[in-house]
């Protein structure tokens, strides 16, 4: 498999503006509680968002037509693209055996010779595993390892829960329990975090809290996500 890529961002983007994060308790599962915002503020002079909240890119390449400008540019750098020069994203096949060499392209070559795809532009996978009913064709396969598995040695993935104070333990799943005695749902399959920022309208309860350190923002001191 054979591509080069010619790329190249003449337009250096500066993301100016500062936030302050405290999170306390982290994960992507739980929802927001309190007053979610964001605040970021422009730092660079030349932005008409300057001072203010928000996001601002500047182009520094003198050959874009946006130079200066708020925005984002790239180059294409390759002499053999018929876009060389202008603003865009160029890509080349190297590889000789195929049908758009030398071309703005991409192309794959399948290097296995048992493929029956072999020496054509594609890609092609073939299993390994001698116990699959797919084995040595073109596919994918993956066993399950776990003796204790109801679907053992068949194609699939398991798991199974560890915990002997889950309801499901030493069944196919996966569960999580919650270890905090001030949670609600303390000792039961779930997940909990409490927030610890007594600053926060939320204090003491299940959910994530993040209070805005700014003195410009808006939400200043309450909880949101800045």
């Amino acid at each position: 498999m054979g591509f080069s890529r010619w790329l190249s961002w003449k337009g250096r983007v500066a993301w100016f503006g500062f936030a302050f994060k405290s999170p306390l308790l982290v994960h992507d599962d739980v929802e927001i509680f309190g007053e979610a915002n964001r605040g970021s503020f422009v730092v660079d002079p030349r932005s008409p968002t300057f001072g203010k909240a928000g996001q601002d890119s500047f182009v520094e390449g003198p050959q874009s037509p946006t130079f200066g400008k708020a925005d984002r540019d790239s180059f294409v750098e390759g002499p053999r693209s018929p876009t060389f020069g202008k603003g865009g994203r160029d890509y080349f096949v190297e590889d000789p055996r195929s049908l758009t060499f030398g071309k703005a392209d991409r192309d794959s070559f399948v290097e296995d010779p048992r493929s029956p795809t072999f020496g054509k532009a594609g890609r092609d996978s073939l299993v390994e595993d001698p116990r699959s009913p797919t084995f040595g064709k073109a596919g994918r396969d993956s066993f399950v390892e776990d003796p204790r598995s109801p679907t053992f040695g068949k194609a699939g993935r398991d798991s199974l829960v560890e915990d002997p104070r889950s309801p499901t333990f030493g069944k196919a799943g996966r569960d999580y329990l919650v270890e905090d005695p001030r949670s609600p749902t303390f000792g039961k399959a779930g997940r909990d975090y409490l927030v610890e920022d007594p600053r926060s309208p939320t204090f003491g309860k299940a959910g994530r809290d993040y209070l805005v350190e700014d003195p410009r923002s808006p939400t200043f001191r309450k909880a949101g996500i800045l």
